[in-house]
């Protein structure tokens, strides 16, 4: 599971979720020499967004995939384009929905995050429903990840999501349960901190799933 690159969004550190932007000209930059340099795979995924279907044909060409729209980010609604001190002082539902009992407060035009658990859970479902051997490559969305971890992993106990062209190597089982799993970065890109909490090793690629990467 890879997060995508960097977005001008991304550098004004404000809210994106729905909005299909692309990446930035230093976003583009950043992944050109990354090239080469992430673990060669055989099938691929995206959530379908630009910015995810830009950073997979950066990192590995034009190469044939799947795109699930159900694992695009969370949509924000109209938090989009703004940031949190903004929202912090001036909208009462951002507040609420920042709360630990907030998981069913709707971001006005957006979603709850339990119906955002709820989608991501069904793209998973259609993720793992197809077949492949070795691995398989998955760019998403920081959301998107810190759910399916939060929802697959259990007790992976993350507490920030991966910095862009990021993410986490795993195993899955059958159902779709990530049975290990470690953190990704390629050389130049820039890792979130690691999860707290520990997984079994990831052994080496098999004849079965081995995982979104």
């Amino acid at each position: 599971m890879l997060r995508h690159g960097t977005t001008e969004a991304n550098e004004r550190r404000v809210f994106t979720g729905a909005m299909d932007i692309p990446l930035s000209e230093n976003g583009r930059r950043a992944l050109a020499p990354l090239r080469g340099l992430y673990p060669p795979a055989g099938t691929f995924f995206t959530s379908g967004m630009r910015r995810a279907v830009e950073t997979l044909e950066l990192l590995y060409g034009t190469v044939s995939h799947t795109d699930i729209p159900d694992l695009g980010e969370y949509r924000f609604g109209v938090f989009e384009g703004r940031n949190h001190e903004d929202l912090f002082a001036n909208e009462p539902f951002f507040r609420a929905w920042l709360a630990e009992d907030g998981q069913d407060v709707v971001c006005p035009g957006g979603e709850s995050r339990r119906a955002f658990d709820s989608r991501v859970c069904a793209g998973w479902t259609k993720l793992v429903a197809h077949e492949w051997t070795g691995l398989a490559v998955l760019v998403s969305h920081g959301g998107v990840i810190m759910s399916a971890m939060r929802q697959f992993a259990p007790g992976s106990a993350l507490s920030q999501t991966p910095g862009n062209a990021c993410g986490f190597r795993a195993c899955l089982s059958d159902d779709g349960g990530i049975t290990a799993f470690e953190h990704f970065a390629a050389p130049g890109a820039q890792p979130a901190p690691p999860p707290v909490g520990t997984s079994p090793a990831v052994p080496a690629p098999s004849e079965g799933k081995e995982c979104p990467a």
